[in-house]
């Protein structure tokens, strides 16, 4: 049996945590806000090679070990296609994707990271795919939600940050997952007239 008042004190302490962890969810909240008027503001897009923003996103990433880019395919020589958007919101967009995906492979000698470039005729696309344990088909539908996040320690608004950034390029993110096998995200970027 507990003791005299610490029933009291456990009651008080859970709605202290509880205030705290609304706190967080409001600043990060607010934080998101900010970030979706700053990639809603055009102002600053133009056109881009994906080859060029894949490449200095690879450039820039702080692998650690070195290694880590051992794990990453890429095919600096097929055929580009260009976009209009943000090369900085692009690059953290690519880091985003690179953090999630060496977090899951870390651990496995086999695994790897793929980028290739699909183009249709409507849309191109980066596919980013690894071969990591996969998300579970529950958690999949969530991938995209703030705060939705499976990994220890992850926010949850990293890939809620990805969707902001692709919708205001006018294209979308989607993921498709298979447990035990891989995780591919597609990112879709309209096609641009007069290149």
């Amino acid at each position: 049996p507990l003791r005299s008042g610490v029933t009291e004190i456990l009651g008080d302490l859970s709605q202290l945590i509880l205030g705290e962890v609304n706190s967080a969810h409001m600043v990060i909240d607010m934080l998101l806000m900010n970030i979706k008027e700053e990639v809603q503001n055009k102002e600053n897009f133009k056109t881009l090679s994906i080859i060029d923003c894949v490449n200095a996103a690879l450039d820039r990433y702080p692998f650690s070990p070195e290694e880590e880019k051992n794990k990453v395919r890429w095919d600096k020589n097929q055929t580009r296609f260009y976009f209009h958007g943000d090369l900085t919101m692009t690059t953290h967009v690519l880091f985003n994707l690179l953090k999630n995906a060496l977090f899951y492979i870390t651990n496995r000698a086999d695994a790897y990271i793929e980028m290739t470039l699909v183009s249709h005729a409507d849309r191109n696309e980066l596919h980013f795919k690894d071969t990591g344990p996969g998300i579970p088909a529950q958690f999949l539908p969530h991938v995209f939600e703030r705060f939705a996040s499976q990994r220890q320690g992850g926010t949850g608004v990293g890939l809620a940050f990805c969707k902001l950034v692709m919708e205001s390029y006018g294209g979308t993110i989607r993921c498709e997952s298979e447990e035990g096998k891989y995780t591919r995200f597609i990112l879709s970027f309209p096609i641009l007239k007069n290149i």
